[in-house]
């Protein structure tokens, strides 16, 4: 019987493993604030009221805030919130994780519920994409259309507002009623991003569990309307995919699709909105057939070209597939074990400057084998740094800037200083960081002027965009750190000697990202066996229990058996 997680469980997964987006580098890392939320929470709820309520209510903060690559699409921009505000957040959502899941369970459409992960690097499962491809397979045999549509731009539009009435209920009065926790949420939620009314950050693992309920209701309003049988109409995050077998019902499901994100000041995106006859067939074996043609144990050249090959030609089939993202991550075994690096270092440079949103995959790749094996072409790696820097820095595309420096960092290469100019006046605390420790450990080549950055180092930079750059650079003493001891929020932090940012943080060798990589499999696979529609032998009324996932025992793997 799977374990049954307590609030305080619930409130420090949150803070360890919830706070930054996955799609930072692993030196932006919250490990060790959920031991310490405890004693913060209590701390700062005894700081004196202002103007009749609670400190923490009054604290309002610029979000932070960065890009990252999108595959055929154009870049995301996520955020990071302070830390104030995620601390109360997922102490909220911790304390009332039951109702917020009996909102979840009145969906019969969501594919992607939020599923707490007790052993891998998020506390929160990413959704399983093969779940959405899986539905849309089964519906071409029993309907004659599919209809699909989206809720356009959901995270950047959810009005915080929308946030009690999903919470509680249309029905209840939120407006007089400040005390309730949707209410509560929805002001820490708005007071994280600088007081702004419209948007859930994108990043930490609270908008998630939030956004899910907001879509939640949306599910529960549409599916009032249209009374649609259980297996006919699903929704993966935004994505909303329906069976039909009239163009006309397709287009009466789409006004009530649009109806009920109305509801919730929401509406849905005409570029993804269609009615599609069922007459092809959905392939969802191209992951299998990928993984069958992967290089060998200790493969040679000739095996990597032809599975190269394969790739290639497999994404020019499948343009709308990120079919290059998935061989490449599945092939680390090879690249640790082959004898034939040069070409495959360039071969990975070569294929992130086509795909770009293979840049966290390059690292990983270039990490492990370093560690592994210690033979990096590290003076084509520096070239190929300082060539790509500046161009990263005129389009502003700041995480891919963030993974690469890391990346440099990691490896102790010198980065030139003529290569940094057009990132050196960004408001990006990330950024800031990254290259502040650069400077520290000597591995700028020349002279670079951060007074821009530094200029954030006091007690209005605190509160901006900024405030991570001033928090770190007041604990790490990068400038006065008077000002961090002066702010009667921060300075709780910096007595817990709490850091958000580690360059030794997930230094894994391959036994252990493969043995990761295993268990995040194995529980894809679980979640999907589980929820699979299958109108002959499914029982409607098997439901998923996200219990069942809390606790699973995954084997050690050896990357030399693997």
């Amino acid at each position: 019987m799977a374990k049954i997680r307590s609030e305080a469980e619930r409130f420090r997964r949150l803070l360890d493993y919830g706070y930054f987006a996955p799609e930072l580098p692993p030196c932006f890392s919250a490990r060790g604030f959920g031991a310490k939320g405890a004693s913060l929470l209590k701390q700062i709820r005894q700081l004196p009221k202002i103007k009749g309520r609670p400190a923490y209510q009054r604290f309002v903060s610029e979000k932070a805030t960065f890009y990252y690559p999108r595959f055929n699409n154009t870049d995301r921009l996520h955020s990071v919130i302070n830390p104030i505000s995620h601390l109360f957040t997922s102490a909220l959502i911790a304390k009332h994780y039951s109702a917020l899941q009996a909102v979840e369970h009145q969906s019969n459409y969501s594919l992607s519920e939020s599923i707490f992960d007790w052993g891998g690097q998020r506390a929160l499962r990413r959704p399983v994409f093969a779940r959405r491809d899986e539905f849309t397979s089964q519906l071409s045999p029993r309907f004659e259309y599919t209809v699909t549509t989206d809720v356009r731009a959901f995270y950047h539009s959810v009005y915080t507002g929308s946030i009690p009435w999903a919470v509680h209920g249309k029905t209840t009065d939120t407006t007089s009623r400040p005390t309730l926790f949707g209410n509560q949420l929805g002001l820490l939620v708005r007071n994280a991003q600088g007081g702004q009314t419209t948007g859930l950050p994108v990043g930490p693992d609270t908008s998630r569990i939030l956004a899910e309920v907001v879509a939640s209701r949306i599910d529960k309003t549409i599916d009032d309307a249209l009374a649609m049988k259980k297996g006919d109409a699903s929704r993966f995050v935004d994505d909303f995919t329906f069976g039909c077998n009239s163009i006309e019902e397709g287009h009466r499901i789409i006004a009530e699709v649009r109806r009920a994100a109305a509801e919730f000041e929401l509406d849905i995106g005409k570029e993804k909105t269609s009615i599609e006859p069922t007459n092809h067939l959905a392939y969802v074996g191209w992951q299998d057939f990928m993984r069958a043609h992967l290089p060998p144990r200790k493969p040679d050249k000739a095996s990597f070209e032809r599975f190269f090959y394969i790739v290639h030609d497999m994404s020019k089939r499948h343009g709308n597939l990120n079919v290059e993202k998935f061989a490449m991550s599945s092939c680390r075994t090879a690249f640790v074990q082959s004898n034939d690096w040069d070409f495959l270092q360039d071969h990975i440079v070569s294929s992130y400057r086509k795909n770009t949103t293979l840049v966290d995959t390059l690292v990983e790749a270039f990490l492990l084998r370093h560690d592994a094996r210690g033979d990096l072409n590290l003076a084509a790696l520096s070239d190929f740094i300082a060539s790509r820097l500046p161009m990263l820095g005129a389009h502003q595309r700041t995480g891919e800037i963030l993974w690469l420096l890391y990346l440099a960092c990691r490896l102790n290469i010198k980065i030139k200083a003529e290569a940094l100019t057009k990132c050196l006046r960004m408001p990006n605390p990330m950024l800031a960081i990254l290259v502040t420790h650069a400077e520290n450990e000597g591995l700028i080549d020349g002279a670079i002027d951060t007074s821009y950055w530094k200029s954030y180092a006091n007690a209005d930079g605190l509160r901006s965009n900024m405030f991570l750059y001033g928090y770190e650079a007041a604990k790490s003493q990068w400038t006065d750190d008077r000002y961090g001891e002066n702010d009667q929020f921060y300075r709780l932090f910096l007595n817990e000697q709490l850091s958000f940012f580690d360059m030794t943080n997930e230094r894994r060798d391959l036994s252990q990202v493969l043995t990761e990589r295993e268990r995040e499999n194995r529980l894809s696979r679980l979640i999907l066996a589980r929820t699979a529609h299958n109108e002959f032998t499914s029982d409607p009324e098997n439901e998923l229990d996200v219990s069942d996932f809390d606790d699973i025992e995954i084997r050690h793997v050896d990357p030399d058996i693997y």
